[in-house]
């Protein structure tokens, strides 16, 4: 199943033009969208343990680790690693 969901998330980026970052030609894998809802999450001030249950990660550590932080984000946003062609 997660090899699916890569191959799918992977797919479509390559379709709207990002370019790839890693070596394997991805941009975006299953761990994106994971990464994507804790960050999410996050940002709505979810409690730490419905975001744990919810990722069904074991440790609020785990948890914490896909949360990405602001200044990163910003700066994806204005000098993106996976820059439409590029």
């Amino acid at each position: 199943m997660h090899l699916a969901i890569t191959t799918t998330i992977t797919a479509r980026a390559r379709a709207a033009g990002l370019q790839a970052a890693d070596a394997d030609g991805r941009c975006y894998s299953a761990h994106s969208t994971r990464a994507g809802f804790a960050t999410h999450a996050a940002d709505n001030r979810i409690a730490e343990r419905d975001l744990r249950n919810h990722g069904r990660w074991n440790s609020i550590a785990v948890a914490r680790g896909y949360v990405r932080p602001a200044a990163g984000r910003l700066r994806v946003n204005t000098e993106p690693a996976c820059a439409p062609g590029s």
